[in-house]
């Protein structure tokens, strides 16, 4: 499956994109949220209403690793 996400909240580091496209993998549709897009409950429910029954949220924690709590 071929796809592209693109952040649409403002972000200073990425192009943003216009759209919270949605993808059906093996039955499942879904939509990703990236970015500063996680932090806007509208990204989520623009997936939803489009739809989707799980939401992906790939995720790199920026914290410094001696702050994070394990």
């Amino acid at each position: 499956m071929d796809a592209a996400v693109r952040v649409v909240h403002e972000e200073s580091l990425f192009t943003a994109g216009d759209a919270f496209p949605t993808f059906v993998c093996r039955g499942v549709r879904f939509g990703i949220n990236i970015c500063s897009d996680t932090q806007v409950s509208a990204a989520a429910a623009a997936i939803a209403r489009a739809g989707a029954r799980l939401l992906l949220v790939p995720a790199q924690n920026m914290m410094r690793r001696e702050t994070v709590f394990y």
